[in-house]
């Protein structure tokens, strides 16, 4: 569990599950309830705490695609 340096959130990171924003005190917590993420491409947003977490890798997977 790393906090961040504004100490208004929380980060978890575990081999295998991946990361999530364990706690955040901003008052929607869009950023908590996105749960964890591990493959390329997922991120978790939260505007409050300016915090941007992307997993890079290899291949993105996209569950759509528009021309």
């Amino acid at each position: 569990t790393l906090p961040v340096d504004s100490g208004n959130i929380s980060i978890e990171i575990k081999p295998e599950n991946g990361v999530r924003i364990l706690e955040s005190f901003c008052p929607a917590k869009v950023c908590v309830h996105t749960g964890w993420i591990k493959h390329p491409g997922e991120t978790i947003i939260c505007l409050p705490n300016k915090i941007l977490i992307e997993v890079s890798g290899a291949s993105k997977e996209y569950d759509a695609v528009s021309y």
